[in-house]
């Protein structure tokens, strides 16, 4: 199963109002990533982690740098429920420590060649992050 089908099938509604579909992959609003972390976990899936996205129109931009990835050899060997909760933890904390929503939303501008985009009350609405979760 992939992670769309995982989400569909375990996140509870309110998230899943809020997935999006786009260019084959699924993302989220920047905002609801700690909630689709913990929602995950809860679930039982593996959060392996995911790039900031800037959704405009017209156009889309992934960040080559500004990412979660929590696939690591030393999750392998963890018993079930622990690598769960781990790769959730790791995932939350690097995600906390990509920057301020400010400083993703200049870089993902500045990264797509639209510094513009930054500006504006509800510019924060164009920030995306895809997510990937998987069966342990």
């Amino acid at each position: 199963m992939n992670s769309r089908d995982l989400f569909r099938a375990h996140l509870p509604p309110y998230l899943l109002s809020h997935m999006v579909e786009h260019g084959g992959e699924t993302v989220f609003p920047y905002r609801a990533i700690p909630a689709v972390i913990e929602a995950s976990r809860v679930a039982g899936l593996v959060n392996l982690g995911g790039n900031l996205m800037l959704l405009f129109s017209p156009g889309v931009w992934e960040s080559p740098v500004m990412q979660v990835n929590t696939r690591s050899e030393k999750l392998r060997g963890l018993p079930l429920q622990e690598r769960i909760d781990q790769a959730a933890a790791i995932a939350l904390s690097d995600f906390l420590d990509l920057g301020s929503e400010a400083e993703l939303l200049q870089e993902a501008a500045i990264g797509a060649g639209r510094p513009q985009i930054a500006e504006g009350a509800d510019a924060w609405r164009k920030l995306y992050f895809t997510w990937l979760v998987n069966r342990p």
